[in-house]
């Protein structure tokens, strides 16, 4: 039979090769694979027996191998995908049938796909990359041909680009570098790959750039930090992606943080405010844009505080002015800076005046003296510090006086009282506030009974006659004030009377005699002041006449003989005192 089959295999006869394809046997087979005829060839590529296939699938022969590139059989190509000989492997890469192609694609042979990756052929990449198999991209991805690279950048297969994110290759990733396919971006930003992270830095690609602004992995993240592209960096600024701007806020390239400060993207800012890093806060703290301060104004991180108040900008100081922060607001308060005390003066926030009060520093203390905003007044009038109030008292500011006479704290006015200050003692004089009378009343300061004693108030008179301060009623006597006079001749209180007997104050005496006040009257009887008769001599009043009627005083009656007038003539007329007549 062997040399029946040599025979065979020498003849050129179509029906004979035609017959030989229904032929089953095994000894024939294998003659057939020494066969170097291309009519033979030609006639087996229309072959579907699995036998033969099985068969060929051992031939080594290069003829054989370029004759089966030729075939269309499925079959053929089925059994042509569980062969491992790597002569045929390499014909196959020959190969531009498109049925060929889609059988191969379905091939799980590793050496198959070794031989594959060494495939220059473009009708087989357009093929490859419509392929679905995790083997054969796990092999596409040891590949080291450009001319793959070039084929597998125009492919939008989902299953090769989560493959490729696997990929370690330099060289493939040097070709990503070039593609600006967004399926292949989008794909490239669920990448966890530190290698491919470490290329994509060196990309310039604008289209991969903006493709990474949307990217929410983290170890992306954190590779782009180490990153010291310009280009790069111009576009992260435009990034709005939380994430991505969680991971900067780890960052501590200056590089990286020069080109922060240049960002004018709002959503930016809002994440700086939570980051914790000191070196981006130092580089902060150079930055003159308009915008970050406004976002760094709503910021509550304690440590990013503190390197604030480090900070002499001029242009930070003024946007912090406008700062409603309650914690910002702490953390000013234990600032020494004076520059920033001194763009705190023109300030007219509330809640910032509200936080300066709680606030115990002397130096801002000194500063706010300076300070002539009146909102500032204002709401230091509600303030209860201890501290701020004693250095409130050494002020010599107008403004700041102005305001204080419309406070209505009590231990505002306790503070006060203890005051030395002309230009306070002036200021106070014209306040109309009853809380703040009833506390002066108490008041022992004898700088501060003087400058009373100049008052013209009707509100702070009223007031004065309630008292019974005898510091106070010593200072009283001596006053020269008419509209303090009149005052006192309303009052009903027996100790302001009892001072007012001691007096001898010729001013005081005139306007007593116009005075028609019983309980006045009761204690005069009781008088024994030479100068206070005589005034009372030339006194025309019925009811205080009445009232000396009434006196049993020996050096009172003395004094009334020497008296010539007409209506205490009258008056003595009726009187039925036994010791007066």
């Amino acid at each position: 039979m062997q040399s029946l089959h040599e025979a065979l295999l020498k003849c050129r006869s179509k029906s004979l090769h035609e017959a030989l394809l229904k032929c089953r046997s095994k000894s024939l087979h294998d003659a057939l694979l020494k066969c170097r005829s291309k009519s033979l060839h030609e006639a087996l590529l229309k072959c579907r027996s699995k036998s033969l296939h099985e068969a060929l699938l051992k031939c080594r022969s290069k003829s054989l191998h370029e004759a089966l590139l030729k075939c269309r059989s499925k079959s053929l190509h089925d059994a042509l995908l569980k062969c491992r000989s790597k002569s045929l492997h390499e014909a196959l890469l020959k190969c531009r049938s498109k049925s060929l192609h889609d059988a191969l694609l379905k091939c799980r042979s590793k050496s198959l796909h070794e031989a594959l990756l060494k495939c220059r052929s473009k009708s087989l990449h357009d093929a490859l990359l419509k392929c679905r198999s995790k083997s054969l991209h796990e092999a596409l991805l040891k590949c080291r041909s450009k001319s793959l690279h070039e084929a597998l950048l125009k492919c939008r297969s989902k299953s090769l680009h989560y493959t490729l994110l696997k990929c370690r290759s330099k060289s493939l990733h040097y070709t990503l570098l070039k593609c600006q396919s967004k399926s292949l971006h989008d794909t490239l930003l669920k990448c966890r790959s530190k290698s491919l992270h470490d290329t994509l830095l060196k990309c310039r690609s604008k289209s991969l750039h903006y493709t990474l602004l949307k990217c929410r992995s983290k170890s992306l993240h954190y590779t782009l930090l180490k990153c010291r592209s310009k280009s790069l960096h111009d576009t992260l600024l435009k990034c709005r992606s939380k994430r991505l701007h969680e991971a900067l806020l780890k960052c501590r390239s200056k590089s990286l943080h020069d080109a922060l400060l240049k960002c004018p993207s709002k959503s930016l800012h809002e994440a700086l405010l939570k980051c914790r890093s000191k070196s981006l806060h130092d580089a902060l703290l150079k930055c003159r844009s308009k915008s970050l301060h406004e976002a760094l104004l709503k910021c509550r991180s304690k440590s990013l505080h503190e390197a604030l108040l480090k900070c002499r900008s001029k242009s930070l100081h003024e946007a912090l002015l406008k700062c409603r922060s309650k914690s910002l607001h702490d953390a000013l308060l234990k600032c020494p800076s004076k520059s920033l005390h001194e763009a705190l003066l023109k300030c007219r926030s509330k809640r910032l005046h509200e936080a300066l009060l709680k606030c115990r520093s002397k130096s801002l203390h000194e500063a706010l003296l300076k300070c002539r905003s009146k909102s500032l007044h204002e709401a230091l009038l509600n303030c209860r510090s201890k501290s701020l109030l004693d250095t409130l008292l050494k002020c010599r500011s107008k403004s700041l006086h102005e305001a204080l006479l419309k406070c209505r704290s009590k231990s505002l006015h306790y503070t006060l009282l203890k005051c030395q200050s002309k230009s306070l003692h002036d200021t106070l004089l014209k306040c109309r506030s009853k809380s703040l009378h009833d506390t002066l009343l108490k008041c022992r300061s004898k700088s501060l009974h003087y400058t009373l004693l100049k008052c013209r108030s009707k509100s702070l008179h009223y007031t004065l006659l309630k008292c019974r301060s005898k510091s106070l009623h010593d200072t009283l006597l001596k006053c020269r004030s008419k509209r303090l006079h009149e005052a006192l001749l309303k009052c009903r209180s027996k100790s302001l009377h009892y001072t007012l007997l001691k007096c001898r104050s010729k001013s005081l005496h005139d306007t007593l005699l116009k005075c028609r006040s019983k309980s006045l009257h009761d204690t005069l009887l009781k008088c024994r002041s030479k100068s206070l008769y005589e005034a009372l001599l030339k006194c025309r009043s019925k009811s205080l006449h009445d009232a000396l009627l009434k006196c049993r005083s020996k050096s009172l009656h003395d004094t009334l003989l020497k008296c010539r007038s007409k209506s205490l003539y009258e008056a003595l007329l009726k009187c039925r005192s036994k010791s007066l007549a």
